[in-house]
């Protein structure tokens, strides 16, 4: 089981065989935490301050494995950048294991939701709440703003220079 140098390499494979047999290629994760031995504190006369923290370093192991073609990509990095971004892949390449189509966002269809408003509704919901104060005032023969509602409450104070 040969590691992939890049975390690219990685993913194209992955992709690749996951396109190939998405009924039977699995994608597993091992994420490990291990404490790095850190010097020995020395005994002071000031005990008062606190220890200091103890180094860790995480590791995140990627395999990408057809048990019927015996194919195993692994990719495995410590860096924190690779490691956000490789979760985020995870999710395109979910797609392929599920079997839903590759795009996500992009691929959907807008589904008809039988409790929509109508479009008559539609134009009510988008006046503003200022908009229908005013005219309600005008109806009710009193005198409206003709520009925007002022905001109300407190203002914020302003911190010492």
């Amino acid at each position: 089981m040969p590691y992939l140098a890049t975390a690219e390499e990685w993913l194209h494979q992955s992709a690749l065989l996951l396109e190939a047999r998405p009924e039977t290629a699995r994608i597993t994760t091992k994420y490990s935490i291990k404490t790095l031995k850190s010097p020995p504190a020395t005994k002071a006369a000031d005990d008062s301050k606190p220890p200091p923290p103890v180094p860790t370093k995480g590791t995140l192991v990627l395999k990408t494995f057809d048990p019927v073609s015996g194919v195993c990509l692994k990719h495995s990095t410590e860096k924190a950048a690779d490691v956000g971004r490789l979760i985020a892949a995870l999710g395109r390449l979910g797609r392929a294991m599920a079997g839903l189509p590759p795009g996500g966002e992009e691929g959907a269809v807008d589904a008809a939701m039988p409790d929509a408003p109508a479009e008559s509704d539609k134009a009510v919901a988008a006046v503003g709440v200022g908009e229908l104060a005013s005219g309600a005032a005008a109806k009710a023969g009193g005198e409206a703003k003709a520009g925007p509602a002022a905001p109300g409450g407190k203002k914020k104070k302003k911190g010492k220079r």
